[in-house]
């Protein structure tokens, strides 16, 4: 089985063979940014990639990777051997001369790309730095033979700037309003835009001029440098390309400006002597600054940035900064356990999330981001990843997120950052998340304080209402948004579709379907009812709704219980509501006999008993288990595909290739819950091995056949019995990596909050002896240690902190701003 790099000691990620089977990618973002404005560069292991600022609204350069699989357009350094007229890059595409050796290396917050063509060694450091919003390349090109070298250097970059929905739809027309051209006050290529959305700027002062303004820079540059701003002047005729560019063949700039960004780049030509062992070291940098700096401001912040740029010993802090700043922000909660692979694992989770948190699914190669913005539901399982590590952030979230909820407790499906959000889609689910989020926020902070903030409603947002309530109360609509959208038997709707957005349910005349039940939107408002009554308790004063939310979840459980078992004890996945409809999830069907969606959550929200959770996970073992995890239905949906059969539904997954995505695919997020599920029920033994089973490293043991990124979670795999059964998709920008992260940490390790402290529950494999874990909670840090010298899954025997015995497996809250010794005995 071929391999294309492994793991460093430091985690890093070293592809040693840039040969890959897809282009493998790497993000980075600003540290600290909020989602609504982060710059973010999406860049492959061979060059290629994308830089958006905030949303699709700002784009700045666009490759296309998320159009198909290639990186063959990107951001490149050009070099040209005066002497023989050969040309390479410093990175593997897009030119891939015979003799080229190349290695990339992904860490936290940084790309190194290094190789080597003709004894010409080339050395880059990649970021997108704290301090203003762009990217940063130091490179370093070293003269390694015994004579004298003449070369020139070309600096490339595609640019595609503006709203790219905008681009994609109107073409030509839209990239008339904008221009780039050389600043010989910066000495660089200046990108300007009058579409999209302002950025740190005052509209009015700005005088409706929209958009960023960007600087392409290479710190070689003079004012007399030449240039190029426009791709088909770069390439000379339409019978060249990014690979042959008749410019550096002619060894010629046209230095002319561009009134528009049709097809627009930018590119320079530096002449460079090389003595034997000579290094040249110079940076190239793309920096995106603010209308009003450039017209109103003599451009005062845009030549600060420069003159970082230019000082080799700034570039080196800022790289160094970068990377410091990563490795504290992941320090945040380390753990150590006994299995190597897990251990390397944790921080690129770690990344993974804090990129899914900030991105959402905006800026995905798989998803187009154009018309998907935020999703309501997505950013809200997102978020539970912050709770061990900043609390406060997730508040904010959940303040923005508040204002997309309807006084009826709608939400948008999708929100955006000045446009409207999605009212087309009224998902079963999505209002639950909401309240799920509140709660698990409460529990971490012991605060309540934040039920009473006000924000307002979606209303406000569309300008129809001055609307605003409480926290608390936005959660109360949600609720009972989803109590009034349920049948006779008291079991939610699907309506439009409730988690498995493929689930898709047709509406009539504009009307959200009453056509099905979902038995997944039941467990979840039992789950939710349950725990909302729990923290009304704990507000005190509300001591009839509590009894009527009870009194209400008691109800949709025994409807669960007459209903939703099929005849092999496992959940149902929809009802059909009408008599002799059919059932989706039953043994009785020919297709999708069952759903790993309802029987997760059927245990995670307490919806089953003892006896009836192992008679879920039996069948879960017997008919949806592979050797990269548990698939989310069995035996897929085929009928269109192969029996050339007309759907039953309308239906999305009834539409979907055989073993892909919906469609019976391994879907990654699911099986963090079927984790979560082994762990609510002791099986340590078996949550362990599912949680090391679906760990990237050792799904793509065969990298041909996984295909994917290596060292990041997907969305999916490909389910079994299919063409590329095991191959990797829609990686990165996942829930799967916040979702994979709690079942590690709060089930797995077992360190879950609650209101009056940490409760520690480890269900682990029999064999670990020792393992620890260090977190943050309220104020102070907690360093546990566990040991398991009976070697149980599960249970414990001895608490103790700091040296005294716990009473119980309850750890106080301190909040004293101290480090405490925990330490865990199980038995």
């Amino acid at each position: 089985m071929k391999t294309y790099g492994h793991f460093e000691t430091d985690n890093s990620y070293l592809i040693t063979d840039p040969h890959t089977p897809e282009a493998w990618l790497h993000y980075l973002i600003r540290p600290g940014q909020a989602g609504t404005e982060t710059f973010c560069s999406g860049v492959s292991h061979a060059g290629g990639g994308f830089d958006i600022r905030g949303t699709h609204e700002n784009t700045i350069t666009d490759t296309k990777m998320h159009l198909h699989d290639g990186d063959e357009m990107g951001r490149y350094v050009y070099i040209k051997d005066c002497a023989t007229g050969e040309i390479f890059t410093t990175s593997w595409q897009p030119l891939r001369p015979e003799g080229h050796t190349f290695t990339t290396r992904f860490s936290f917050g940084k790309i190194d790309f290094e190789g080597r063509y003709k004894e010409i060694e080339t050395k880059v450091e990649m970021i997108v730095p704290e301090c203003f919003d762009g990217w940063l390349q130091n490179i370093s090109i070293r003269n390694n033979s015994l004579f004298a070298r003449d070369i020139e250097v070309y600096p490339f970059i595609p640019v595609h700037m503006g709203d790219a929905l905008a681009r994609l739809l109107a073409g030509d027309n839209d990239a008339f309003f904008g221009g780039a051209s050389f600043d010989r006050d910066l000495k660089g290529i200046v990108y300007r835009r009058n579409h999209g959305i302002a950025v740190n700027d005052n509209q009015e002062k700005i005088n409706g001029m929209l958009g960023n303004v960007v600087l392409f820079y290479s710190t070689l540059n003079s004012a007399d440098t030449e240039y190029e701003t426009d791709l088909e002047g770069f390439f000379g005729d339409r019978f060249h390309d990014q690979k042959n560019p008749l410019s550096i063949e002619r060894s010629r700039l046209r230095s002319v400006d561009t009134s528009h960004l049709r097809r627009s780049c930018g590119v320079f030509r530096h002449i460079v002597h090389l003595e034997p062992g000579e290094t040249l070291d110079f940076a190239i940098a793309l920096i995106a600054g603010s209308t009003a700096d450039y017209y109103l401001n003599g451009k005062k912040e845009l030549k600060k940035i420069t003159d970082l740029v230019n000082s080799p010993g700034k570039r080196a802090a800022m790289i160094s900064g970068t990377t410091l700043w990563w490795k504290e922000r992941l320090s945040l909660l380390r753990i150590h356990t006994p299995l190597p692979e897990i251990n390397r694992a944790f921080p690129w989770l770690q990344y993974q999330c804090e990129i899914v948190l900030v991105l959402n699914r905006m800026k995905s190669r798989f998803h187009t981001g154009y018309e998907y913005g935020w999703g309501f539901r997505d950013i809200l399982q997102d978020i539970l990843y912050l709770l061990p590590y900043r609390p406060n952030d997730m508040e904010k979230i959940l303040s923005h997120v508040s204002t997309q909820i309807f006084t009826r407790g709608q939400v948008y499906h999708n929100f955006f950052i000045t446009q409207e959000g999605n009212k087309s889609i009224e998902a079963s689910d999505d209002p639950l998340w909401f309240v799920q989020a509140v709660i698990a926020l409460c529990r971490e902070t012991g605060d309540f304080s934040f039920l009473q903030k006000i924000t307002n409603y979606a209303e406000a947002r569309e300008k129809k209402a001055t609307t605003a309530g409480t926290i608390l109360e936005h959660c109360i609509r949600c609720l009972s948004r989803a109590l009034e959208d349920r049948s006779e038997r008291e079991l939610p709707f699907m309506k439009d579709c409730d988690w498995n957005d493929d689930l898709n349910e047709r509406r009539i005349d504009d009307v959200p379907s009453r056509a099905m039940e979902s038995i997944m939107a039941a467990q979840q408002l039992y789950g939710a009812l349950t725990a909302f009554s729990e923290l009304l308790e704990k507000t005190g004063g509300h001591a009839s709704a509590v009894s009527a939310y009870r009194e209400t979840a008691s109800r949709i459980q025994a409807s669960l219980a007459s209903h939703a078992f099929d005849r092999e004890g496992y959940f149902k996945r929809a009802l059909a509501c009408e008599a002799g409809g059919s059932d989706l999830g039953s043994s009785e069907n020919e297709e999708a006999k069952i759903f790993l969606e309802s029987q997760v959550f059927g245990i995670n929200c307490g919806c089953a008993d003892e006896a009836q959770s192992a008679a879920i996970l039996d069948a879960v073992e017997l008919y949806l288990d592979t050797d990269r995890g548990a698939m989310l239905c069995w035996p897929f949906f085929n009928a269109l595909a192969e029996r050339n059969e007309l759907p039953h539904k309308t239906w999305n997954i009834e539409k979907e290739p055989p073993g892909m995505k919906e469609n019976g695919g391994v879907f990654m997020h699911l099986n963090a819950w079927l984790v979560e599920s082994y762990c609510r029920t002791g099986k340590g033994n078996k949550a362990v091995a599912l949680f090391r089973k679906t760990l990237p490293e050792n799904m793509s043991r065969d990298q041909d056949a996984y295909k994917a990124e290596p060292y990041v979670y997907p969305e999916y795999v490909r389910g079994k019995g299919i063409r590329e059964e095991g191959r990797g998709g829609h990686t990165w920008l996942t829930g799967t990596a916040p979702t994979m992260h709690t079942a590690l940490t709060e089930f797995i390790f077992g360190v879950r909050a609650e209101y009056e402290g940490l409760r520690i529950d480890p269900c682990v494999d029999a064999s670990w002896d020792r393992f620890t874990v260090k977190r943050s909670f309220r104020n102070a840090v907690y360093s546990i240690t566990f040991d398991n010298p009976s070697h149980v899954e599960s249970g414990v025997m001895r608490v103790t902190a700091d040296g005294k015995n716990l009473d119980g497996n309850l750890v106080p809250s301190f909040a004293d701003g101290k480090e405490h010794a925990i330490s865990v005995t199980m038995g």
